[in-house]
């Protein structure tokens, strides 16, 4: 057996039409295609705005924003920042990373 059967396309060019057809062969010969046609990749959205502190407390803080409306985002990134560093610099004075990223 053979699944998930999956493949990714990529170096495809925003707002341009694509037509997929995808076949299932064996020893005996190869299927009739399965279409997918007039796919268009979407450019990537724009950054959310009115990013604001809404809450926290002594060691949490909450964050809110308005995602953009066109082309939608599906999710969001936040990286966050622990230490003020050098230009260049990798990593705090005690040796922690400056950067983490949380998906969400």
């Amino acid at each position: 057996t053979f699944s998930p059967a999956s493949l990714r396309v990529g170096q495809l060019t925003q707002n341009s039409p694509y037509d997929f057809r995808v076949y299932a062969g064996n020893g005996d010969g190869w299927s009739a295609a399965a279409e997918l046609l007039g796919v268009i990749p979407l450019e990537s959205p724009a950054p959310p705005t009115d990013v604001m502190e809404w809450a926290h407390t002594e060691t949490t803080v909450s964050l809110t924003w308005t995602p953009p409306t066109a082309p939608v985002a599906t999710h969001f990134r936040v990286q966050v920042s622990s230490c003020f560093k050098q230009v260049g610099q990798a990593a705090c004075v005690d040796g922690r990373p400056c950067l983490s990223d949380r998906t969400v």
